[in-house]
């Protein structure tokens, strides 16, 4: 092996190594800070805190008929007929770049449930779009609530929603206070819709609705928690606690997970999780599903890894050597070097020879004739096929060329003119006359 060759394995090498330590790192790294979180997300997708992963599981495991839902809300009209139930925690006005729950959103569920079907609606309303919703339905937060969350003016003007940076400021403020407050107990055991032993359950919220258009199903002293709107043939729930089944419950001894759950069984409907409002939006191909996985930086990485080779490859490792052609008939100055010699020799007629030698297999061919017959009978079948000015024209060509080849007393220009002659004839297809 040379060195260049020994350079170029030793560079692809070294950096398959290099991509490996990097991939096998960020692995690690992200384990440790998997508990740690920048913002909320109420995405089944979702393992850490804020999460909904964990009651998802127990959703699924117990047999429930669930399904995810990932395309976009105009797409609902497929489901009309199914009376189904759809769950909707905490949408995102802007997730992954792309705007979810816009007015039309809200307009394609409502539609949705005027049918007949069930939503579950869970937030903590501190966004502009799912206020929107609650307008929509003629619900409204409870005054104290309503007006602290316009002097903390959580949303800024509606004019800033599409500008995604102004949504970061909302996730870290409210990230910092995430699971530190005291939760709250609330009794709902003498609450007869909702009959499965359930005692009691806990959150952290403090977001409240009025008694306005609404039934209320779980309420304090501040304003409803949980209540029912019915909407055309369907029906509305809201809940004002997002927290209350995420991953960070699943141990405490309160009945969230049992009370939510019975929640969205309470219709005995199929049940859509709808992860459209997370960004989560159904993969139409495989590079879709696997940019989602580890798959997707490491490509990038070996991505970038073939591009510096290409340019390591280019600049080359050693200097530039000449490409030498093998086929030395192809190249000009030597055939008319050899031409020169065959002049200077007096052996003109012996360059001549391959070049009648091969247009005469070619007329033979032509004549379907053999090419060792004589040439009296050569000539006479040349007469019989051809007209009498081909056929002469063919005939002193032949002659001349056996003069040539035997005496080598013919000039360079003469055979040069001669060949002309016999190019003449090489007609397409091999045809080196017409007939007569």
């Amino acid at each position: 092996m040379n060195k260049e060759k020994t350079l170029f394995w030793i560079t692809i090498i070294s950096a398959l190594i290099v991509l490996i330590i990097a991939a096998s790192l960020s692995v690690f790294i992200s384990k440790e800070k998997n508990d740690i979180e920048l913002k909320l997300n109420r995405s089944i997708f979702n393992k850490k805190p804020s999460g909904m992963a964990a009651w998802h599981k127990v959703l699924s495991d117990s047999g429930v008929d669930v399904a995810l839902w990932r395309n976009s809300f105009h797409g609902l009209t497929s489901i009309e007929k199914e009376k189904a139930t759809m769950v909707i925690i905490s949408p995102e006005f802007a997730a992954n770049n792309t705007y979810v729950f816009t007015q039309k959103d809200i307009e394609n569920i409502l539609n949705w449930v005027r049918v007949g079907n069930t939503l579950i609606f869970v937030d903590d309303f501190n966004r502009t779009s799912s206020r929107d919703f609650l307008s929509k339905l003629n619900l409204q937060l409870a005054d104290k609530f309503d007006k602290e969350d316009k002097a903390k003016d959580m949303d800024k003007d509606k004019d800033k929603e599409k500008d995604l940076k102004d949504l970061g400021t909302y996730f870290d403020e409210i990230s910092q206070d995430l699971y530190t407050d005291e939760k709250t107990l609330y009794d709902i055991s003498e609450i007869d819709e909702f009959n499965y032993k359930v005692n009691t359950i806990s959150s952290t919220s403090t977001v409240r609705l009025k008694d306005k258009f609404i039934q209320p199903i779980i309420e304090d002293d501040e304003g409803i928690i949980l209540g029912k709107r019915d909407y055309g043939k369907g029906k509305v729930y809201v809940l004002t606690i997002p927290d209350l089944m995420d991953n960070s419950t699943l141990y405490e001894e309160e009945d969230n997970y049992q009370f939510f759950t019975n929640l969205v069984l309470v219709d005995h409907k199929k049940i859509y999780i709808n992860e459209y409002v997370h960004g989560f939006v159904k993969s139409e191909n495989l590079m879709s599903y696997y940019s989602e996985t580890l798959l997707n930086p490491l490509s990038k990485q070996f991505l970038l890894l073939m591009i510096i080779l290409l340019w390591s490859v280019s600049r080359r490792f050693g200097k530039p050597r000449p490409l030498y052609d093998d086929d030395r008939k192809t190249n000009i100055i030597y055939v008319n070097a050899m031409g020169n010699l065959y002049n200077l020799a007096g052996l003109t007629g012996t360059a001549l020879t391959p070049i009648y030698n091969q247009f005469k297999i070619a007329l033979c061919k032509e004549l379907r004739i053999d090419i060792n017959t004589t040439p009296q009978e050569l000539f006479r079948v040349i007469r019989n096929t051809y007209s009498n000015t081909q056929s002469e024209d063919l005939v002193s060509i032949i002659n001349e060329c056996e003069i040539a080849m035997h005496s080598n007393e013919i000039s360079k220009e003469d055979m040069v003119n001669l060949c002309k002659r016999l190019n003449k004839y090489r007609l397409k297809g091999s045809r080196y006359a017409k007939r007569s």
